[in-house]
Protein backbone atom coordinates (compact mmCIF):
# COMPACT_ATOMS: atom_id res chain seq x y z
CA UNK A 1 0.00 0.00 0.00
CA UNK A 2 1.59 3.32 -1.21
CA UNK A 3 1.04 6.47 1.32
CA UNK A 4 2.57 10.02 1.10
CA UNK A 5 4.02 12.26 3.73
CA UNK A 6 4.51 15.81 2.45
CA UNK A 7 6.37 18.27 4.36
CA UNK A 8 7.21 22.09 3.85
CA UNK A 9 10.55 23.12 3.07
CA UNK A 10 12.17 26.02 4.74
CA UNK A 11 12.67 29.10 2.96
CA UNK A 12 16.08 29.40 2.17
CA UNK A 13 18.60 30.97 -0.95
CA UNK A 14 19.12 27.29 -1.76
CA UNK A 15 15.85 26.75 -2.90
CA UNK A 16 16.91 28.34 -6.47
CA UNK A 17 18.01 25.13 -7.39
CA UNK A 18 15.23 23.28 -6.99
CA UNK A 19 13.17 25.52 -9.17
CA UNK A 20 15.29 25.79 -11.35
CA UNK A 21 14.80 22.02 -11.53
CA UNK A 22 10.94 22.65 -11.81
CA UNK A 23 11.73 25.05 -14.97
CA UNK A 24 13.57 22.49 -16.00
CA UNK A 25 10.99 19.44 -16.22
CA UNK A 26 8.89 22.38 -17.94
CA UNK A 27 11.07 22.88 -20.84
CA UNK A 28 11.51 19.20 -21.18
CA UNK A 29 7.79 19.04 -20.37
CA UNK A 30 7.33 21.38 -23.86
CA UNK A 31 10.18 20.21 -26.16
CA UNK A 32 8.86 16.84 -25.90
CA UNK A 33 4.73 17.96 -26.66
CA UNK A 34 6.11 20.00 -29.52
CA UNK A 35 8.04 17.10 -30.79
CA UNK A 36 5.10 14.68 -30.32
CA UNK A 37 3.21 16.89 -32.27
CA UNK A 38 5.61 17.23 -35.29
CA UNK A 39 6.28 13.40 -34.88
CA UNK A 40 2.31 12.85 -35.32
CA UNK A 41 1.73 15.48 -38.32
CA UNK A 42 4.34 13.31 -40.30
CA UNK A 43 4.17 9.96 -39.03
CA UNK A 44 0.60 9.86 -38.14
CA UNK A 45 1.21 8.05 -35.42
CA UNK A 46 2.62 8.41 -31.69
CA UNK A 47 6.20 8.06 -31.18
CA UNK A 48 6.24 5.86 -28.10
CA UNK A 49 7.86 6.22 -24.81
CA UNK A 50 11.24 4.30 -25.26
CA UNK A 51 11.43 6.08 -28.75
CA UNK A 52 11.03 9.61 -26.66
CA UNK A 53 13.37 8.54 -24.14
CA UNK A 54 16.16 7.78 -26.40
CA UNK A 55 15.89 11.22 -28.32
CA UNK A 56 16.23 12.72 -24.66
CA UNK A 57 19.21 11.35 -24.44
CA UNK A 58 20.68 12.32 -28.03
CA UNK A 59 19.62 15.69 -27.24
CA UNK A 60 21.79 15.65 -23.43
CA UNK A 61 24.56 14.95 -25.02
CA UNK A 62 23.85 17.19 -28.67
CA UNK A 63 22.34 20.60 -27.76
CA UNK A 64 20.74 20.52 -24.09
CA UNK A 65 23.50 20.29 -22.04
CA UNK A 66 22.31 22.16 -19.29
CA UNK A 67 19.21 19.25 -18.89
CA UNK A 68 22.28 17.89 -16.68
CA UNK A 69 21.71 20.13 -14.17
CA UNK A 70 18.36 17.51 -12.99
CA UNK A 71 18.21 14.08 -12.39
CA UNK A 72 18.25 11.69 -15.35
CA UNK A 73 15.42 10.11 -14.03
CA UNK A 74 13.44 13.09 -12.91
CA UNK A 75 13.86 14.06 -16.92
CA UNK A 76 12.22 10.40 -17.73
CA UNK A 77 9.59 10.80 -15.38
CA UNK A 78 8.70 13.75 -17.03
CA UNK A 79 8.48 11.51 -20.39
CA UNK A 80 6.39 8.93 -18.83
CA UNK A 81 4.17 11.67 -17.94
CA UNK A 82 3.75 13.01 -21.25
CA UNK A 83 3.62 9.21 -22.37
CA UNK A 84 0.34 8.43 -19.48
CA UNK A 85 -1.09 11.45 -20.83
CA UNK A 86 -0.84 10.68 -24.00
CA UNK A 87 -2.36 7.23 -23.86
CA UNK A 88 -5.33 8.79 -22.17
CA UNK A 89 -6.06 11.06 -25.08
CA UNK A 90 -6.23 8.37 -27.31
CA UNK A 91 -8.02 6.03 -25.01
CA UNK A 92 -10.63 8.51 -23.25
CA UNK A 93 -12.81 10.46 -25.69
CA UNK A 94 -13.27 12.79 -23.43
CA UNK A 95 -9.64 13.66 -22.50
CA UNK A 96 -7.88 15.95 -24.34
CA UNK A 97 -4.35 16.42 -26.40
CA UNK A 98 -1.62 17.01 -23.34
CA UNK A 99 -0.45 20.72 -24.12
CA UNK A 100 1.64 22.85 -23.65
CA UNK A 101 2.91 24.42 -19.75
CA UNK A 102 4.32 27.83 -18.96
CA UNK A 103 7.10 27.61 -16.60
CA UNK A 104 4.60 29.04 -13.47
CA UNK A 105 2.19 26.60 -14.25
CA UNK A 106 4.32 23.38 -14.23
CA UNK A 107 4.86 22.24 -10.20
CA UNK A 108 7.07 19.40 -9.88
CA UNK A 109 9.43 17.10 -10.05
CA UNK A 110 10.14 13.31 -9.24
CA UNK A 111 12.98 11.75 -7.96
CA UNK A 112 12.91 7.57 -7.65
CA UNK A 113 15.78 6.17 -7.13
CA UNK A 114 18.90 8.68 -7.38
CA UNK A 115 19.58 12.34 -6.28
CA UNK A 116 18.35 12.06 -2.57
CA UNK A 117 19.41 11.02 0.64
CA UNK A 118 17.59 11.15 3.90
CA UNK A 119 19.97 12.94 6.53
CA UNK A 120 18.51 11.95 9.64
CA UNK A 121 16.03 14.54 11.71
CA UNK A 122 14.33 16.80 9.32
CA UNK A 123 17.10 17.21 6.66
CA UNK A 124 17.43 15.67 2.98
CA UNK A 125 20.02 15.89 0.41
CA UNK A 126 18.72 16.20 -3.10
CA UNK A 127 21.07 16.64 -5.80
CA UNK A 128 24.02 17.40 -3.82
CA UNK A 129 22.33 20.22 -1.58
CA UNK A 130 21.14 19.89 2.17
CA UNK A 131 17.71 21.00 2.64
CA UNK A 132 15.65 21.38 5.70
CA UNK A 133 11.89 20.52 6.00
CA UNK A 134 8.97 21.18 8.38
CA UNK A 135 8.95 17.47 9.89
CA UNK A 136 5.42 17.10 11.58
CA UNK A 137 4.93 12.98 11.20
CA UNK A 138 7.73 10.07 11.28
CA UNK A 139 8.06 8.43 8.24
CA UNK A 140 6.59 5.33 8.29
CA UNK A 141 7.89 2.58 5.67
CA UNK A 142 9.91 2.34 2.69
CA UNK A 143 10.63 5.73 0.84
CA UNK A 144 10.06 5.12 -2.88
CA UNK A 145 9.71 8.20 -4.48
CA UNK A 146 10.20 11.54 -3.63
CA UNK A 147 8.49 14.83 -5.23
CA UNK A 148 9.66 18.55 -5.14
CA UNK A 149 6.02 20.56 -5.53
CA UNK A 150 5.28 24.20 -5.58
CA UNK A 151 2.16 25.70 -5.01
CA UNK A 152 0.29 28.55 -6.23
CA UNK A 153 1.82 30.90 -3.29
CA UNK A 154 5.94 30.31 -4.01
CA UNK A 155 5.95 27.52 -1.22
CA UNK A 156 7.98 24.59 -2.14
CA UNK A 157 6.78 21.38 -0.72
CA UNK A 158 8.67 17.56 -0.41
CA UNK A 159 6.22 14.77 -0.82
CA UNK A 160 7.43 11.34 0.14
CA UNK A 161 5.75 8.07 -1.49
CA UNK A 162 5.94 5.52 0.90
CA UNK A 163 5.89 1.70 0.61
CA UNK A 164 3.80 0.38 3.58
CA UNK A 165 3.13 -3.10 4.86
CA UNK A 166 -0.58 -3.53 5.72
CA UNK A 167 -1.23 -3.93 9.36
CA UNK A 168 -3.35 -6.78 9.91
CA UNK A 169 -2.42 -8.71 13.17
CA UNK A 170 -1.61 -12.74 12.55
CA UNK A 171 -3.84 -14.26 14.86
CA UNK A 172 -1.98 -17.18 17.58
CA UNK A 173 -3.05 -20.84 15.79
CA UNK A 174 -3.97 -22.85 18.86
CA UNK A 175 -5.25 -25.64 17.07
CA UNK A 176 -9.07 -25.51 18.98
CA UNK A 177 -11.97 -24.03 17.30
CA UNK A 178 -13.60 -21.23 19.32
CA UNK A 179 -16.64 -21.09 20.66
CA UNK A 180 -19.24 -19.24 20.18
CA UNK A 181 -22.95 -18.42 19.33
CA UNK A 182 -24.54 -20.37 16.11
CA UNK A 183 -27.80 -17.99 14.68
CA UNK A 184 -28.99 -19.32 11.88
CA UNK A 185 -32.73 -18.11 10.57
CA UNK A 186 -35.29 -20.66 13.58
CA UNK A 187 -33.06 -19.54 16.33
CA UNK A 188 -33.22 -16.07 15.68
CA UNK A 189 -36.99 -15.86 15.54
Amino acid sequence: MRKTYKYRLYRHERNKHLVRGIELASEVWNHFVALTRRYYEIYDEYPGYYTLKKHLTKLKQRDKGHWYDLNSQALQNVIERLDRAYQRFFEIDSAGRPGFKKREKYTSFTLTQTGWKLLGGNRVRIQNHNYKFVKSRPIKGEIKTVTIKRDACGYLWICFSVEKKPSTPELPRTGRCREGWILDSRTFL
